[in-house]
């Protein structure tokens, strides 16, 4: 967890959303309107977003409506040991 402030100090290009304003996104909601706006603000600084505990394919696609540049989480995949991350492969066509 970071302050504002700390943004102008760093070199930052990556801010995640913590998955505490993603479990309860829904339209409209406060938790939607709160990460439309920390990826709004991070865009104007020119730093990507990555929203975190993306569990379902509603919060993915609110997500991805206003802009969030990543994500992850259960919908994805459950979580992986290093081996087998390495040993996916993965159709780019």
């Amino acid at each position: 967890y970071s302050s504002l402030p700390n943004l102008k100090h760093y070199a930052i290009d990556y801010i995640k959303i913590d998955n505490v304003f993603v479990k309860n996104l829904i339209p409209e909601s406060e938790h939607f309107v709160l990460c439309e706006t920390m990826i709004m603000m991070a865009h104007n600084l020119n730093i990507f977003v990555i929203a975190e505990g993306v569990e379902t394919r509603q919060q993915f696609e609110l997500l991805k409506s206003i802009g969030c540049d990543f994500a992850q989480g259960n919908y994805f995949s459950v979580p992986l040991k290093i081996g087998e991350l390495l040993s996916i492969k993965i159709n780019l066509n």
